[in-house]
């Protein structure tokens, strides 16, 4: 299969129905965009629809956490960008809600969001996007199987609608582990993606391993199959983009390799509720979507 490159630039002329359920901005501590800004590139960029996924993180002493987040800012941000780019849902990304559960539900009581996704950024202490973690480990291999123990533990919970990057412990450790593939963790990976099913949460499909060491999509080609073959329907589709320039770039290989794997349609979120998309425009350019 051929992969079109992650800065392959999209147009409206493009035969799918792209989607993007994994974007920051300024209200993310580690993101810079702006909102306005962010939702004219969607526009120029004939996108279907996306949702802004802000960093929510509960730990004591987090740089920017969760009660520090401006709720009612972020909402009216969103208001404002819907009047240049309709499509734009409210989210955010959770992080450890396995180890936070009663501050992430104290949290998100009240609140109006179309979309949540579990985060695992951190075990430990220590956190798999950097260098350091793999680092305390005298077997890569086994940074590999601690994460996929707390990445099984964090969608067992459950309580959100999408599980995020699901193997972004390759997107740094590709350097580390080269070697790593979804057969060498099979047992592991399929008892994450049986529960996925279980709980009715979604599998996202992430393009931001493609702009780091991985150069993949995250989960791969034999995550995504695997998943189908167990019977998973519920796959989101996100760029991971904290930036203009990363916003968007990426989607292109992610929806190829879906049609590629037979694929039909994606999922959005409106009201914590999936509405599936079809990944090709028809004929007329229209999107078919249904509940």
């Amino acid at each position: 299969m051929c992969l079109l490159p992650a800065s392959f630039f999209i147009t409206e002329n493009t035969m799918y129905n792209f989607t993007d359920m994994h974007l920051h901005t300024k209200f993310s501590w580690d993101a810079e965009q702006d909102m306005m800004e962010l939702a004219q590139k969607a526009k120029e960029r004939g996108i279907r629809h996306i949702c802004v996924t802000e960093h929510i993180d509960f730990q004591d002493g987090h740089i920017k956490g969760y009660q520090s987040f401006d709720y009612d800012g972020y909402i009216s941000a969103i208001s404002r960008a819907r009047e240049i780019f309709p499509f734009i849902g409210a989210g955010i990304e959770a992080g450890e809600i396995h180890e936070f559960k009663g501050r992430f539900e104290d949290f998100i009581k009240g609140k109006k969001f179309d979309y949540i996704i579990g985060g695992l950024h951190t075990i430990e202490g220590d956190t798999p996007v950097y260098p350091e973690y793999f680092k305390k480990f005298a077997n890569y291999r086994d940074a590999y199987m601690r994460y996929f123990e707390e990445k099984y533990k964090l969608v067992s919970c459950g309580g959100f609608d999408a599980a995020a990057h699901l193997t972004i412990v390759h997107r740094t450790g590709a350097a580390f582990y080269p070697e790593f593939s979804y057969a060498s963790f099979k047992n592991e990976i399929d008892d994450i993606l049986k529960m996925l099913i279980k709980q009715s949460i979604a599998l996202e499909v992430n393009a931001s391993g493609l702009r780091a060491k991985a150069k993949n999509i995250i989960p791969d080609a034999d995550v995504i199959r695997a998943y189908l073959s167990l019977g998973g329907k519920l796959i989101t589709a996100g760029s991971d983009g904290h930036s203009l320039k990363d916003s968007f770039e990426g989607l292109e290989t992610v929806y190829e390799t879906l049609s590629a794997l037979g694929v039909e349609e994606v999922a959005v979120y409106e009201n914590r509720e999936p509405k599936m998309v079809k990944i090709m425009k028809e004929k007329t350019g229209a999107a078919d979507e249904k509940k």
